[in-house]
């Protein structure tokens, strides 16, 4: 409610508060980010991106859950936007990169019983399957309180949320470095594909990475993202780093042989 009361205007003071505190967010971030793996590696780190609304009972979802569940397990550390859609399934799939495919599934089947983040027992059905399943493999979030009505989902084991969704959002797609997975969303998500692309384009942060479409028919027919990109990126380098296919190994294999390309 205090976001709400002073989210269109501010006074200095409340500006500053905010200011602050996503700076501090920032330092933490990246200080969580530049810490290695316990194996002692730096994390090599993949976004995955996709629509809020995407239900539980969608294939869509169960898609992207265990789709982040093979990216995790290929040694990827899994970030999302935090919220619920494709992003609690992404992060709930890295959390089981620690249990099998059965049991993601099973935990699915059960939140299934809560569909959309607006039914009753949302988040509590997620927090008992966290309780069944405590040794999840560790994710991390980053939402926004600019969607306040949306819950922060529960499977990620940090969580930085920021006041302002336009530093969250610029932060999203610059610390992307090993790739980017789009799923099926809607406005925000395409948004999202194009402001990743512009990065790559200028090469925004020195580096090309990794975009990669799940979801064929749906990016060429549905909403026509890869036929722009392609236009988009002929001559450019980041053509070579654009990938759309629907098969889950296809993609990891991408992401391993497309490393990070260092530009200046």
């Amino acid at each position: 409610m205090h976001f709400i009361k002073h989210r269109k205007r501010r006074n200095i003071n409340e500006s500053l508060y905010q200011r602050t505190h996503d700076h501090a967010i920032d330092e933490a971030l990246y200080d969580l980010l530049d810490t290695p793996n316990t194996n002692g590696e730096p994390k090599k780190i993949v976004g995955f991106m996709g629509g809020h609304g995407v239900k539980r009972t969608s294939a869509d979802f169960w898609q992207a859950a265990e789709l982040a569940w093979r990216v995790a397990k290929a040694g990827y550390y899994v970030v999302t936007g935090g919220g619920p859609g494709i992003m609690e399934a992404s992060n709930m799939g890295a959390y089981f990169s620690t249990y099998s495919l059965e049991d993601l599934e099973e935990a699915i089947q059960y939140i299934q019983k809560s569909p959309s983040y607006k039914d009753a027992n949302y988040e509590k059905l997620a927090q008992n399957i966290i309780n069944k399943y405590p040794d999840g493999a560790e994710s991390l979030a980053i939402p926004t309180w600019f969607y306040g009505h949306e819950p922060s989902n529960a499977f990620s084991k940090y969580i930085a949320k920021y006041f302002s969704n336009a530093v969250r959002e610029d932060n999203l797609l610059a610390i992307y470095l090993h790739g980017i997975i789009y799923c099926p969303g809607s406005a925000g998500t395409i948004q999202e594909v194009f402001a990743d692309a512009a990065q790559n384009h200028y090469s925004t942060y020195d580096y090309v990475s990794p975009m990669v479409f799940f979801g064929t028919k749906y990016f060429s027919e549905k909403l026509p993202a890869i036929q722009l990109l392609k236009k988009l990126s002929e001559n450019k380098t980041y053509s070579d780093y654009l990938f759309y296919s629907d098969d889950q190994l296809s993609i990891i294999d991408f992401l391993k042989e497309h490393t990070p390309l260092k530009t200046k």
